[in-house]
């Protein structure tokens, strides 16, 4: 009944008609995407050994991306289809896949065919969004189904009745899930995967930003820049945040001496205009970046608003200090993996509540929250002006990140592919 129900309501949600935007980019990717899998698939695609991982939106596929290579290093000819439904993967190079589209329409009409051409070996899903449809239809085929890096937040709806109902066959169809922690575990349970396949193997997504190759060009283009100043790296800046960072930046550039580097959440001309505009008000001395030039002469200002996407990773090399976004807003804090991978002390915004990595650096004394922008000011000037101050709390902040999990998961895939 419940499945009656959610195919349904897919199908009428698949073709309402959508304002412009991620929704619409992302529906629209999808409905075209069974077309573009059978085509690939039918042009040397499928081969014995295929693993097919799924991945939401970049956060989760990197995430997936050390079990993977453990996979690979373990079984050579393997390779390796990503599907994801976030518009965003589609600006991100991942050289350990093969092939990477929109997961196609949670229907059957579009599942099977897709599932049918490239004949997969496992299907893997990152974190756990898990598609009742593609789960089902791999299910009945004899397809294993694991699920690495698992996780369902507290609040989540898919705990709430009628998504788990919903939700119930698919997740009692998995074979393996690791778990990042025991409360994670817990509610998988809930959704209907059985104890007996379940694993707490921690967090791939630390392994990944404790093995991640570091770009040392950028920090090439900036070592005359940063000179022997301490540098604030303020990074997945969200519009909410801008304003008491900024009045931050201000509050400090009177008697402080420091670098800073911005860079948004989403480096688009609307934001960095806006973000410009911000730093004209409160007088500050800014100078506009884009590292993907061929050769971009280092910045002449203290203070650095990057416009190019994907180096906030690398940008961490030269900081000194770390503000991670999106604590002041309700889109959710971003990822404080990597800032603490670089042994950084980290400032977030009062909305960290409900991520577990967040948790563990405050409490461990690798992290602060701050209410407010006077906070903000106090918290980032400390670990400007005290080294040893920020050298303790970065040392705390990568204690807090666990190892294992990738290695843990992947055994446990290789398992199921027997």
């Amino acid at each position: 009944m419940y499945l009656t129900a959610y195919r349904a309501t897919a199908r009428l949600v698949h073709r309402l008609p959508l304002p412009t935007g991620k929704l619409a980019e992302s529906v629209a990717g999808r409905q075209a995407a069974r077309g573009r899998w059978v085509a690939w698939a039918a042009h040397g695609g499928p081969a014995p050994h295929i693993i097919w991982v799924h991945a939401a939106s970049v956060g989760e596929a990197m995430a997936a991306i050390p079990v993977i290579r453990r996979l690979h290093t373990a079984r050579p000819e393997t390779r390796f289809v990503l599907s994801h439904s976030s518009p965003s993967v589609q600006a991100w190079s991942f050289p350990e896949i093969d092939h990477t589209d929109f997961v196609p329409l949670d229907e059957p009409a579009h599942v099977a065919p897709v599932l049918d051409a490239v004949r997969p070996a496992l299907l893997l899903f990152s974190r756990g969004d898990l598609w009742p449809e593609l789960v089902t239809a791999a299910a009945a085929r004899g397809i294993p189904i694991a699920v690495t890096g698992g996780v369902v937040s507290a609040r989540s709806s898919r705990l709430r009745w009628p998504a788990r109902a919903v939700l119930r066959r698919a997740a009692a169809s998995v074979g393996y899930l690791g778990a990042v922690s025991l409360e994670d575990a817990g509610r998988w349970h809930r959704l209907g995967v059985r104890p007996q396949v379940m694993r707490v193997s921690g967090d791939p997504r630390h392994d990944y930003a404790l093995e991640r190759d570091v770009d040392l060009t950028v920090a090439r283009h900036l070592s005359s820049w940063k000179g022997g100043e301490p540098v604030l790296v303020a990074g997945s800046i969200e519009p909410e945040g801008e304003r008491p960072l900024i009045a931050s930046l201000a509050a400090l550039m009177g008697g402080t001496t420091y670098r800073a580097i911005l860079v948004p959440h989403r480096p688009g001309s609307e934001t960095i205009g806006r973000l410009a505009r911000r730093l004209d008000d409160a007088r500050l001395p800014y100078a506009v970046w884009d590292a993907s030039d061929a050769a971009p002469a280092p910045p002449t200002q203290p203070i650095v608003l990057v416009r190019t996407l994907g180096i906030l990773f690398d940008l961490y090399l030269v900081a000194d200090v770390a503000y991670v976004g999106g604590g002041f807003g309700r889109r959710g804090l971003h990822s404080v993996i990597e800032p603490a991978a670089f042994a950084l002390p980290i400032v977030v915004g009062p909305r960290w509540q409900r991520h577990a990595d967040a948790a563990a650096l405050i409490g461990g004394a690798g992290a602060v929250s701050t209410q407010t922008h006077a906070q903000l000011t106090q918290a980032i000037g400390h670990w400007l002006h005290d080294r040893d101050a920020r050298r303790r709390a970065g040392l705390a902040a990568r204690r807090a990140l666990s190892a294992g999990a990738a290695s843990i998961d992947a055994a446990a895939v290789q398992v199921l592919l027997q």
